[in-house]
């Protein structure tokens, strides 16, 4: 510790005590010491400050802060501060511009206010980086910057208290501030950093040219120019010039190793350090400056670890491949200040790092034209204007010279062409022998193509057959219309034959309401109206098969009402279950059989408007303008039109379980205008639209209740545009029928 007092006597702080010195005739003359036996009440001194009292601060390493009286001529120890401490070992002192002591201790920051005597104590509860403080600096706005070790960089700036983010974790241990501002930090192994007070912006380590990135202190001079004391000596960076100049103990830095943060400036402008041989004072008048370059040699150049002549243009054949040059630069004033930069062109693209070593070795090199390069630099950072070069060549292998290559080539070139002549003549035999080949197996192609094209027709005149069987055994819409005029039915089969299929059938209707039983089909117009029976059926699979199982729904309707005399909807889709099971001899045992239908069935009677309906999977729609008893609302338009969904059992006719199902009657009391319709799942599971998607039992309802007060007609003209539209260039998926009658 170094620290000028009042009467210009100069303090030194050591392990063993302070020595106080007096400057007569430009020499330094001990006047005094203290330690444990006069008066110093702890002999581990490690940093001294005055304060604008000129009183003189002293930290310790085990007692904690003592104060040299100057009246008295005594120390004293301050007790309201060491009260602050858990652990009395001083780290770090300063004096701010408002006169206030700040101690860093290994335990957290302890403040005083000199003037008014109040002391407190700051840690990382209160936003320090760390407990342990590492160096503290009073900059010239009166922010103080606290380091802590491992923890990196503290601001302190009246009542606040900011972590300072740096791109790297440091322990700063001095702390300086420029003419222009920044902060200069001497880490523990860092090297220098210097911060603006927002980032990082120049870093100085020993691959610039410092002796050690161990740096325990830091000075700026009067001239800006930062001396950086190391472990290792000192350096001064130039900032003007960007230089780095050396100084250790053949250039008088004795000691080598500087003490943490012992360093002072003083009135002269000279710089006083202390190592760990004593103290030093560098006159800033009398500073030498080495500007001579450097004189480098190349001393020794090895090819395969022996010694070679280093001729002009040297030539080495590609065996040859293992390099080492040794240099040597001579710099009498500090000769172990000399630092290397080197460079291999053909190999390197920019200069090595600055080094030390004064040999190098490349291996293997590859073949090719190669020139060596070495620059130097003395103890005050002056390099070489022009390097010292050596150039050799490396030759390729035979295999590798121009004529071997195009020798190579050549002969490729000729043995391509032959291999071509050859390989098209045997391509011309095979291609005849191709030839005749092609003609039989076309002739055997066209023969079972015309078979199959034969047996197609034979299929597609059998299913076209099948059709006008379906078309003759389903009912037309001139049957509905007989009984239910304002009556459309839209069917359109995804195949030839379809699986959806329609079913009407007609009874006379008793003058009370009830079924008149008579032979036969009943005779038009005849009074008391008529019990319509009617559904829309949706049968496993599609095509042929669908078919197949469209003629045994029917046939089963019609023997159901026809013969059995079975008029209610629930009852009839029961015999019908019975019936499919049976047809197909379907059995509980059997359930890898899934053949049967979806069906809503409809009993209508035109005289009463009793409608009757019981399903299977499929539902009934019903659009009216009035409340329907019985039924909810689904869906109700802004016309105030509303659509009730009356929901089918949730089996499907053919299914063959150990539990008996029974199918639901539903009845419903219906008005003039009110319209039914009856579907299967065709129209609403057809992908299309713009983004591919399936129709949906929503979009259908909205349709139906758009589209509702129109004739019915131009309603089954609407939905096949719909469907049209929707479906695009799609595929239909499916069978589609759609029935819609309308009460008159």
């Amino acid at each position: 510790a170094i620290q000028i007092d009042a009467k210009q006597q100069y303090w030194v702080g050591t392990k063993e005590g302070i020595s106080v010195f007096k400057k007569e005739n430009n020499q330094l003359k001990i006047i005094q010491k203290y330690n444990e036996k006069n008066g110093l009440l702890y002999k581990d001194v490690r940093l001294i400050k005055k304060d604008k009292n000129n009183t003189l601060w002293i930290g310790t390493w085990g007692g904690g802060v003592v104060q040299f009286n100057s009246k008295s001529n005594r120390f004293e120890i301050n007790y309201r501060i060491n009260s602050f401490m858990s652990q009395p070992l001083i780290t770090a002192l300063e004096v701010d511009k408002s006169n206030n002591l700040w101690i860093g201790t290994t335990d957290g920051l302890v403040y005083y206010e000199i003037n008014n005597q109040l002391a407190d104590r700051l840690t990382q509860s209160h936003g320090l980086a760390g407990n342990d403080i590492s160096c503290l600096f009073s900059d010239a706005n009166n922010v103080l910057w606290v380091g802590s070790k491992g923890k990196g960089l503290t601001k302190i700036e009246g009542a606040s208290i900011q972590k300072i983010k740096l791109e790297k974790n440091v322990t700063p241990i001095s702390i300086v501030q420029d003419q222009q501002g920044n902060l200069w930090m001497g880490t523990e192994g860092k090297g220098v950093l210097v911060f603006d007070g927002k980032k990082i912006i120049k870093e100085y380590t020993v691959s610039d040219g410092l002796l050690s990135d161990y740096v325990s202190l830091l000075v700026i001079d009067n001239e800006n120019n930062t001396w950086v004391g190391t472990n290792k000596g000192m350096n001064k960076i130039d900032v003007s010039t960007n230089k780095i100049y050396t100084y250790t103990d053949k250039m008088g830095y004795k000691g080598i190793e500087s003490k943490h943060n012992a360093t002072f400036k003083d009135v002269d402008g000279n710089l006083w350090f202390g190592t760990i041989a004593g103290l030093i004072q560098l006159n800033i008048n009398e500073e030498n400056k080495n500007d001579l370059e450097p004189i480098t040699q190349i001393t020794q150049f090895l090819v395969n670890l022996e010694e070679r002549k280093m001729l002009p243009n040297l030539e080495l054949n590609y065996r040859e491949k293992s390099i080492v040059f040794h240099y040597k630069s001579i710099c009498f004033t500090n000769p172990e200040a000399i630092r290397y930069k080197i460079m291999l062109e053909g190999i390197d693209e920019d200069w090595r790092p600055a080094t030390k070593q004064t040999f190098v070795t490349y291996s293997p090199l590859p073949p090719g034209k190669y020139t060596f390069k070495v620059i130097a630099s003395n103890n005050n950072g002056v390099w070489n204007t022009t390097p010292t070069t050596y150039s050799f060549v490396i030759t390729p292998p035979f295999w590798q010279q121009w004529w071997f290559i195009a020798l190579c080539v050549a002969i490729f070139v000729i043995g391509i062409a032959v291999i071509i002549k050859f390989r098209e003549k045997a391509l011309i035999n095979e291609k005849q022998v191709l030839e005749e080949k092609v003609k039989e197996r076309t002739a055997e192609v066209v023969q079972k193509s015309e078979e199959i094209e034969l047996k197609n027709k034979d299929i597609i005149d059998s299913i076209n057959y099948a059709k006008r069987i379906q078309d003759a055994i389903l009912p037309s819409e001139v049957d509905f219309t007989q009984s239910l005029k304002n009556t459309f039915v839209m069917f359109i089969p995804k195949d030839i034959v379809s699986g959806d299929f329609y079913w009407m059938q007609i009874l006379p209707a008793s003058p009370e309401g009830g079924i008149k039983k008579t032979i036969g089909h009943p005779p038009s117009g005849e009074l008391g109206g008529a019990i319509v029976f009617f559904a829309a059926a949706d049968c496993t699979g599609h095509g042929v098969p669908g078919a197949f199982m469209s003629i045994i729904g029917h046939n089963l309707l019609d023997k159901i009402v026809g013969e059995y005399n079975i008029t209610n909807p629930a009852e009839i889709l029961n015999q019908l279950n019975k019936g499919v099971s049976e047809t197909l001899r379907q059995s509980a045992e059997q359930t890898n059989i899934k053949d049967g239908m979806d069906i809503s069935l409809c009993v209508f009677n035109t005289q009463t408007k009793v409608l009757e309906f019981a399903g299977a999977y499929n539902p009934l729609y019903i659009v009216s303008e009035q409340n329907i008893e019985g039924a909810e609302v689904n869906m109700e338009s802004e016309n105030g039109l509303k659509l009730y969904e009356i929901k089918a059992d949730r089996f499907p006719i053919g299914s063959y379980t150990d539990e008996v199902k029974y199918f639901t009657n539903h009845t419903f009391k219906l008005q003039k205008g009110d319209t039914v319709y009856l579907f299967s799942d065709g129209f609403a599971d057809q992908f299309g639209g713009p983004d591919g998607k399936k129709f949906r039992y929503k979009q259908f309802k909205e349709l139906l209740l758009k589209i509702n007060p129109q004739p019915m007609e131009t309603q089954k003209i609407e939905l096949q545009k719909a469907f049209t539209y929707w479906k695009g260039n799609l595929e239909q998926i499916d069978d589609v029928i759609i029935i819609g009658s309308r009460v008159e």
